[in-house]
């Protein structure tokens, strides 16, 4: 049962946590990803390096909705980052959940959502140094306007 595993965020990856919304560019693939719901709260605990089961737990505290919810939730979740390469597996966990001042009350459980774009993957790619024409960046160069073969 993988529930006791941790994971943690490939390392080429930066994520931004807006709130309701965590952006993740991945500088290798020039792919990004946008996650909503409760994949929020998931890839938050995730940074802090905690094991699924205390993913599942923390999820089960924070939303309402029967336990086998929370738990498909949490998996179908990780099966998408881990399908985009997106986390990689730590046999270190050892974090800690950080619990806000108060008790807040429990919302209802909103799936998860991981969306993939490729619309700017060429664009993040370009290497703004290397591969931009005589225009400058972001226009890139043709395949023969570098005839010296090196970069």
């Amino acid at each position: 049962m993988r529930d006791n595993k941790a994971y943690i965020a490939s390392i080429n990856l930066y994520s931004r946590n807006f709130g309701d919304e965590v952006l993740i560019v991945d500088t290798e693939s020039g792919l990004f990803f946008s996650l909503r719901g409760c994949a929020v709260d998931i890839w938050s605990l995730i940074e802090s390096r905690v094991t699924v089961n205390d993913i599942i737990a923390e999820l089960g505290r924070r939303y309402e909705g029967a336990p086998g919810e929370v738990v498909a939730a949490t998996h179908r979740c990780l099966d998408h980052l881990l399908a985009n390469n997106l986390l990689r597996e730590t046999e270190v966990a050892g974090g800690e959940i950080a619990v806000p001042a108060g008790t807040a009350a429990r919302q209802p459980l909103v799936a998860p959502l991981v969306e993939r774009f490729t619309d700017l993957q060429d664009l993040l790619l370009l290497d703004p140094i290397h591969d931009i024409s005589d225009m400058g960046w972001p226009q890139p160069a043709s395949p023969t306007h570098d005839t010296s073969g090196s970069r």
